[in-house]
């Protein structure tokens, strides 16, 4: 299946699906108030209220509040429907309360908003809701729990998205065709879906260690290179999930999966790393070599109050490390520190120098004191 079939088909299948499904439900009663049209059922409020869309006086911002009134009866506004905001070309900011729990597909596609500032409190953000809006940036809260497919895709003006939420599933189409160059993707990831991140031009593409599956297409355009946390997950065969050329970068433990420096066609490498255990000093958090390569020493640390006297292989301190060793695997290096014995540093550090202080202060106090006594007495014998 081509990539163009990828992209089409969960949108196709969606728009017979959801509107079957809309023609079957029996319209609940309306009111609009402030130019937003909600929908609500007298005898379920708690149910709350789904927002329809709006009048076409609301203007150019989209600010529902958290509850309605409707004949002395109070609605939390909790949903916003299916293509409620559909090709709408005057609202241009949005601004959710904190009840909206669920955002429906189509909800704000094909129309011009340039922000939206999704609520936490938000549990989904349905298939294709942001499809072809003039967004800059977004922010998927913390407590999304599910996006839909081609949720944010074919936003040429998106250079910017945080996702807070720990999803185990990134869709298919769910953010491509923009001009994304960076995102975090979140740890608990498993799954990075058909073309997910397809013709968005992404640098420094880090895997999470818990993904295992990558489909077709999903970074196809994306410049690289790619750092893998965990062991190669699996690929889709339909189409390269990467274009070719992109480098490929594993960690040390997975070295064996690269066979004459190629992953499935990729070019690919090993990096061994070595952690730093500065001991209360200051230096870099680690340094890392190609698999079998060697390492420089990292620059000397500092640490107040304290003389570095070398890397160890452990906190024993019994063998230094030796920088010059091909490594095979990640290892640790522990710094060393004797305490400082020349004037200037001793004055500017630690307990021991509280310690003095301290004494010295005591022994002043201790003289004061003889000295009042004494004069107290040589003035009561005259």
């Amino acid at each position: 299946m081509s990539i163009l079939a990828y992209l089409i088909s969960p949108l196709v299948g969606l728009f017979f699906v959801s509107v079957s499904a809309q023609s079957a439900m029996a319209s609940p009663p309306t009111v609009t108030i402030g130019h937003i049209i909600y929908s609500y059922d007298p005898g379920q409020p708690n149910l709350g209220a789904t927002i329809l869309g709006e009048d076409g006086a609301l203007g150019d911002t989209l600010a529902p509040p958290e509850t309605i009134t409707v004949s002395g009866q109070e609605y939390s506004v909790s949903a916003i429907r299916f293509q409620a905001f559909e090709n709408n070309s005057t609202i241009r900011h949005v601004f959710l309360p904190a009840s909206i729990r669920s955002i429906g597909d189509i909800a704000f596609s094909h129309s011009r908003i340039t922000d939206i500032q999704l609520n936490e409190g938000l549990l989904t953000l349905g298939a294709s809701a942001l499809w072809d809006t003039d967004l800059e940036s977004l922010v998927i809260p913390s407590s999304v729990t599910s996006l839909g497919t081609c949720v944010a895709c074919s936003i040429p003006t998106l250079t910017e998205l945080q996702i807070l939420a720990q999803l185990t599933v990134i869709p298919d189409n769910a953010f491509s065709y923009t001009s994304l160059t960076h995102v975090d993707i979140p740890a608990t990831v498993t799954t990075i879906g058909d073309a997910a991140f397809y013709n968005s031009p992404l640098v420094d593409i880090d895997i999470p260690g818990n993904v295992t599956w990558i489909g077709s297409g999903a970074f196809t355009n994306a410049l690289g290179p790619v750092t893998f946390q965990g062991a190669p997950p699996a690929l889709s065969n339909n189409n390269p999930a990467f274009s070719n050329g992109v480098q490929m970068r594993f960690t040390c433990p997975y070295a064996s999966s690269i066979v004459a420096g190629q992953w499935n066609g990729y070019s690919a490498t090993a990096y061994c790393a070595v952690a730093l255990h500065a001991g209360g000093g200051v230096s870099v958090p680690f340094v890392q070599t190609t698999y079998g390569g060697t390492v420089l020493p990292p620059p000397t640390p500092t640490r107040v109050g304290y003389d570095f006297a070398g890397w160890y292989t452990s906190n024993t301190f019994t063998t230094q490390f030796n920088f010059g060793v091909p490594l095979y695997s990640d290892t640790e290096a522990f710094a060393k520190w004797v305490i400082a014995t020349d004037a200037p540093q001793l004055a500017s550090t630690g307990s021991r120098v509280e310690t003095e202080i301290m004494w010295a202060g005591v022994l002043l106090a201790l003289s004061g004191a003889l000295i009042l006594g004494l004069a107290s007495r040589f003035s009561s014998r005259r």
